[in-house]
């Protein structure tokens, strides 16, 4: 699925891109790959929410050490709510499986923070089951081309891509 979302990107190999509640790395080393000159940030507050054992910023550099991308990959501890970036910051932000875990109200506080930091013209991808309330609350914000189609029961993809300015 991972591979899926990134496939819907034209790449250059020089984006920036912002891979939210990255966990121990898979999309932000898939995307890593993907990259020649640009960089991979993930961020995560490397919450075990399941019992995970391997969800920590150690464990995620390690993974991009083993892949080969690690220089083209950093990792920043933050809150998807309240994030440590500049205004348009990301050409493409992607997150995989964070937003079910999220309180309904720090959910829109993460889509506004997406939309903040992605460039004009930058594409979100978000993977997730449940995402038409998310799609809807895109549209709102003033993204456009948003598209939420299913992948496999019941995983849907969004996608959308900032115009201009988005709305507060």
């Amino acid at each position: 699925m991972t591979e899926r979302m990134l496939d819907t990107v034209t790449w250059t190999g020089a984006e920036r891109v912002l891979d939210v509640g990255c966990g121990p790395g898979l999309a932000l080393i898939a995307a890593a790959k993907r990259l020649t000159s640009g960089k991979a940030v993930g961020l995560d507050k490397w919450m075990v929410i399941h019992g995970e054992v391997n969800n920590s910023k150690a464990i995620t550099l390690e993974n991009a050490r083993i892949e080969g991308v690690e220089d083209r990959v950093e990792v920043q501890d933050g809150d998807a709510s309240a994030m440590p970036f500049a205004d348009a910051s990301f050409d493409v932000v992607v997150s995989s499986f964070v937003f079910h875990h999220l309180p309904h109200d720090i959910q829109h506080q993460a889509l506004r923070e997406i939309a903040r930091v992605t460039k004009p013209g930058g594409r979100i991808l978000i993977t997730d089951d449940r995402t038409g309330e998310l799609a809807a609350a895109l549209r709102k914000l003033g993204l456009t081309d948003v598209s939420n189609r299913r992948l496999v029961f019941p995983i849907h993809l969004l996608s959308a891509r900032r115009a201009s300015a988005v709305v507060a």
